[in-house]
């Protein structure tokens, strides 16, 4: 039962660094100015923000391993896979952010219809690029993982999901709301 709690304990730890890279600015996880001076705040938050990043990453590896049992070159596959398209994805994210930002300009500022409907357009080529991206790191596995593998994959980044998705909302409400240990 400790084990249990330990590794429940470990896994919040890191979907609350999960939870850090999904509230954070998306800005920050691209660059950052280039004269930025050494050791400065938002340089040590960026940084602070990468780490976390590439460690929920290796988590997810290590755990997705764990889980469809591959082996030691198919996990090396894999996690090149999808550190490839995660980085992918990040760009796609950074590029539906600033679209949004955008948008909610125009319609703060009165703009007329023929200044909105170019953005929403944008809007919907990036939602469906999205989506072509989950289908293209899904047939990148494929080559990888057999047939079973692949169901287990699309479960466990199901769950695993889920549970970033359940930190995100403990941290905006507070925490310690609805845990009892």
């Amino acid at each position: 039962m400790t084990q249990r709690r330990k590794r429940g304990t470990q896994l919040r730890l890191l979907c609350v660094f999960a939870a850090l890279l999904a509230v954070a600015p998306g800005s920050l996880a691209l660059a950052q100015p280039p004269n930025k001076p050494q050791g400065s705040v938002p340089e040590q938050f960026y940084q602070a923000i990468e780490r976390a990043r590439r460690q929920v990453e290796t988590l997810y590896v290590l755990r997705l391993s764990e889980a469809l049992a591959l082996n030691t070159e198919q996990s090396g596959q894999a996690a090149a896979v999808i550190r490839k398209a995660q980085e992918a994805r990040r760009g796609l994210l950074e590029e539906r952010r600033q679209m949004l930002q955008e948008l909610n300009t125009l319609l703060s500022t009165g703009a007329r219809a023929e200044r909105i409907k170019p953005k929403l357009s944008q809007w919907v080529e990036n939602e469906a690029r999205l989506g072509r991206w989950r289908q293209g790191l899904f047939q990148d596995l494929t080559r990888i993982l057999s047939p079973e593998q692949q169901g287990r994959f699309v479960l466990f980044d199901e769950n695993f999901n889920n549970e970033i998705r359940n930190a995100v909302m403990e941290l905006r409400t507070g925490g310690s709301q609805g845990t009892k240990e």
